[in-house]
């Protein structure tokens, strides 16, 4: 499953426990745009405008880009088109680069590398927002968002690329892993409990072409999807074992 942001003030608000706030970090995410809207932003460590960074696009194009303390914007001259799914990673070294990847669902993987090497200031408190932007939270993402990553390092490239294609997220440890299969709270799966709070979205179907990372038998999807068909998340019992292998 995946949630239907917006565009305008839909979005997920996080906890903060273990994600990066001025090192190095690695942003995974599976989006669809649906059309694109000024300053699409997927994922957002900030406390207001002015501090931490977040990883979407550029706030006139569909570049993707990576923004630090809300106005230092690393753009790269990868686009994204409006109705495809993407696999796309935003892997920030705080002191020299960031690295762009993106990956059509069914295409071929483009990388680009942007140097920047100003500091990030740390957020004074906070949230992690999945699809919207702290501060006016009025620029949500418009489409899907299947999943969300967060690492507190730079993963190495043959990694992420591994991940793109498919592989479990948890090959390399994430601090904030959100799967969102439509619960009314978003579980993160990584251990840190980093749970989100849903305002609007809808749920919608999953992304084609993507088999190996919906249907790998990870013990927390199994978790989430027994929580889900028992309607113990309120939204009540639904079948999720297309999804995950070995649930009745």
């Amino acid at each position: 499953m995946a949630r239907d942001f917006d565009g305008v003030d839909d979005r997920i608000v996080c906890g903060t426990t273990g994600i990066p706030t001025t090192g190095d970090s690695t942003t995974i995410a599976v989006v669809k745009m649906d059309v694109f809207e000024f300053h699409d932003c997927v994922f957002n460590r900030s406390s207001g405008t002015a501090n931490g960074w977040r990883a979407g696009l550029d706030a006139g194009t569909a570049n993707m880009r990576f923004t630090k303390q809300g106005v230092l914007d690393i753009t790269s001259a990868l686009v994204l088109t409006d109705g495809v799914w993407y696999a796309l990673a935003w892997k920030a070294d705080v002191s020299t680069d960031v690295k762009f990847f993106r990956k059509q669902i069914t295409g071929t993987l483009s990388t680009e590398t942007v140097a920047d090497t100003n500091a990030i200031t740390a957020p004074t408190g906070g949230n992690s927002i999945i699809g919207n932007r702290v501060g006016d939270e009025v620029t949500a993402w418009n489409g899907p968002i299947a999943y969300v990553a967060v690492y507190d390092k730079l993963l190495a490239d043959n990694v992420i690329e591994s991940i793109l294609n498919g592989a479990d997220p948890f090959i390399a440890a994430p601090v904030g892993y959100w799967h969102l299969f439509g619960l009314s709270t978003e579980q993160d799966w990584s251990g840190n409990n980093n749970h989100g709070t849903v305002t609007g979205t809808t749920v919608v179907d999953h992304p084609p072409g993507i088999s190996a990372i919906w249907l790998a038998p990870h013990p927390r999807l199994v978790q989430v999807a027994a929580a889900a068909a028992a309607g113990a998340d309120g939204g009540g019992p639904r079948t999720f074992a297309a999804f995950v292998p070995g649930f009745p």
